[in-house]
């Protein structure tokens, strides 16, 4: 009789614990990828990830269903060109399950739909600011790095104060400039990026904005008091420097 009681008290917590746990969710967010690139999503929910629990995923259909494949936890979006077609953003709808031996049978799921937006070839890299009189390295990026059987060439058009690295020419040198020089404290210089293997290309414009450094000497230092020397020499008895 102690047994059983035990019994449905283990039921009840359970019954209860599962009514007000939070509701079982897919965390993985909505990705990008560059087109033509396999792109791997790691599928993940928001509880029940302990060894005690078994979580199985499937690939319930959808308009572009075809477009991925799943292999355990991991979804894999099949490599496709940005021209394919006029929306490049690919959707697929997963359901997760979660069970347990101490569930007696029982399992939760949910469900989500994923979309994957493929992007065309681009530049990634940021528009800087820098202090004057400062020469500063900018590493030229783009969505395709991570790609290792990508190789990317880059150059440079309307080099206003800008160079293309000799040795690395994935770095921009932006060559000291001073605060005072124009008026206009931004320079702005073209770059364009070439993939080896397909030949295409894409440009952008990157920024550099220079500030000022606040060096000009002062020019309201005030001198009470002053005496000169036979010499002519001035002799200070008091000094007040202000706004320095």
């Amino acid at each position: 009789m102690k047994i059983i009681k035990l019994f449905v008290i283990h039921i009840l917590l359970l019954s209860s614990f599962q009514t007000f746990a939070e509701e079982l969710r897919i965390t993985t967010a909505d990705v990008s990828t560059p087109e033509n690139t396999d792109k791997t999503i790691e599928l993940t929910l928001n509880q029940y990830n302990s060894s005690n629990y078994t979580r199985t995923f499937a690939i319930l259909g959808g308009a572009d269903a075809n477009k991925f494949t799943l292999a355990g936890n991991k979804l894999t979006f099949i490599a496709t060109a940005f021209e394919a077609r006029s929306d490049a953003t690919y959707r697929v709808n997963i359901k997760a399950t979660v069970s347990s031996s101490f569930w007696f049978g029982k399992s939760e799921t949910t469900k989500k739909t994923i979309a994957v937006t493929v992007e065309k070839f681009r530049i990634t890299t940021a528009d800087v600011s820098t202090p004057e009189n400062r020469t500063i390295l900018i590493k030229l990026t783009t969505n395709q790095d991570f790609n290792k059987d990508v190789d990317v060439i880059f150059s440079i058009t309307n080099a206003d104060q800008f160079e293309i690295g000799i040795i690395n020419n994935r770095h921009l040198f932006f060559n000291y400039t001073d605060f005072e020089a124009r008026e206009d404290h931004t320079y702005s210089v073209e770059i364009t990026a070439r993939r080896t293997d397909t030949g295409e290309t894409t440009t952008k414009t990157i920024t550099v904005t220079v500030t000022d450094l606040d060096d000009e000497a002062p020019t309201n230092i005030q001198i009470n008091d002053a005496a000169t020397d036979i010499n002519g020499l001035l002799l200070l008895t008091m000094t007040r420097v202000s706004d320095l």
